[in-house]
């Protein structure tokens, strides 16, 4: 300021009631005819708005970076819980989720939650059909059931609920922020709740495909090892990299003696060529026909 240049900078404090606000702060030097520094004039913009949306953006894509990078479901909404609450003043951020049977609400992630009220809520037995999304003073949520003395208890007088919808309709569960004063709560504040239950949308229907895909791959296995007929995987070279357990009962071979080995040395020399004509048109992706092969 000395050297005549105006000072900009941006400006964190807090207003009388407690709340953080951030200011755009320009101060900037006056000179008389002769050059000479007299006065000084600051204004200052009030920019807190914009930047919640922009702290709010960069958490959003560090959850979305531990989503893309396999993190632990649980992981991943204590992050959603943390940023919700880091954005919004006097908020308590939960994430619900709902069991495979469609009954019972699980604590997904509730960091800040007092125990006793997540111990009490926890495995709480719903209707799914009566699930819905919006404000409802402590008194009068139906999701807290016979635990709203404990809530009030804890200086909890309101929450706000959304339903965690899949794409195909499916109820995933259910964000709810637990508000220390009765109302609807601040209109930034919603803003960042409904981020917050986009962002575990998008977690908790990447852990129902994973989980699925899971499923699916034990299924297989079963399928496999119970299976009557031989069952083996090769690479694309040829070289035995499985059998299943038909092999050794069909053959009377150990499987671990093949495994490793080229697929042609256990077929009969007669049927060698439809053999690999056979393996051959699979390398391209052509459908190959039904063959009898002896070994």
């Amino acid at each position: 300021l000395r050297s005549g240049s105006p000072y900009r900078a941006v400006i964190t404090n807090r207003q009388k009631n407690g709340a953080i606000y951030h200011e755009e702060k320009v101060i900037s030097p006056l000179h008389d005819h002769s050059g000479r520094i007299t006065h000084f004039v600051s204004t200052g913009r009030d920019i807190t708005q914009q930047k919640r949306r922009q702290l709010l953006q960069s958490g959003q894509a560090r959850v979305l970076d531990m989503i893309a990078g396999g993190q632990p479901l649980p992981r991943v909404l204590a992050r959603i819980c943390r940023l919700m609450e880091s954005r919004c003043e006097g908020v308590l951020a939960s994430v619900w989720v709902l069991d495979r049977e469609g009954r019972q609400l699980r604590i997904g992630a509730g960091p800040s939650l007092p125990n006793d009220l997540r111990l009490a809520l926890n495995g709480i037995t719903i209707d799914p059909s009566a699930v819905s999304s919006g404000v409802a003073n402590i008194t009068e949520s139906v999701f807290l059931a016979d635990s709203r003395g404990l809530a009030l208890s804890h200086g909890l007088y309101a929450i706000r609920s959304r339903k965690i919808v899949a794409d195909d309709g499916t109820l995933l569960g259910l964000g709810v922020a637990w508000l220390g004063e009765p109302g609807a709560g601040k209109s930034e504040d919603v803003e960042s709740f409904n981020a917050a239950c986009s962002l575990a949308t998008v977690a908790m229907q990447r852990d129902r495909v994973v989980m699925a895909l899971r499923k699916s791959d034990e299924d297989q296995r079963i399928l496999i090892e119970t299976a009557r007929d031989v069952v083996y995987t090769l690479s694309t070279d040829g070289i035995l990299l499985s059998l299943n357990p038909a092999f050794e009962t069909i053959t009377g071979r150990p499987a671990s003696e093949w495994l490793g080995k080229p697929f042609a040395h256990l077929i009969h020399p007669d049927d060698l060529p439809k053999a690999i004509a056979s393996f051959k048109q699979a390398l391209t992706n052509e459908q190959s026909p039904a063959v009898e092969i002896r070994i």
